[in-house]
């Protein structure tokens, strides 16, 4: 999937709908045309679409559209990225930040669950391993989502 087929548009008719799903991360970025940080984080709200499809939903909200919708989640300044957790905003960054930001961010949101649940996961990706139904490789990229910066 190309990056642009990961990446939702949402607005007020379906932001609910699209976005406020149990269990899931959304990363909610409120642009507008004219603006210039807005632009320039573009890429890397594209990026984060397609590293996490599946995992967590990546939309944009036009906020000149969806004046309604960025008013009641208090969004004065943009571009401002909105983290959401079984339906509620758990984080925000207002304003442009770098790429790398985003991602610990997402990562933080992500694999918040904790340390003994993570190394379950792994031990469960090690037996997968071990019955070859899974490759090294992909071993090695679970153990790094897993584990993060962390040493087994």
């Amino acid at each position: 999937m190309s990056a642009q087929s990961d990446l939702l548009h949402v607005g007020e008719g379906d932001f609910e709908e699209r976005i406020l799903q149990p269990g899931k991360l959304a990363v909610i970025e409120f642009w507008a045309s004219w603006c210039g940080p807005c632009q320039e984080i573009a890429p890397h709200i594209e990026a984060l679409a397609k590293e996490y499809a599946g995992r967590a939903i990546v939309a944009r909200v036009n906020s000149d559209e969806n004046g309604k919708l960025a008013k009641r989640l208090d969004v004065s300044s943009l571009p401002t990225v909105l983290f959401f957790k079984n339906g509620k905003v758990v984080d925000r960054i207002d304003g442009a930040v770098s790429p790398e930001v985003l991602e610990h961010k997402v990562q933080d949101l992500l694999w918040s669950e904790p340390k003994e649940a993570r190394l379950l996961g792994l031990k469960e990706a090690k037996r997968m391993l071990e019955m070859g139904l899974i490759t090294a490789e992909e071993f090695e990229a679970t153990k790094r989502q897993l584990l993060g910066e962390e040493e087994s």
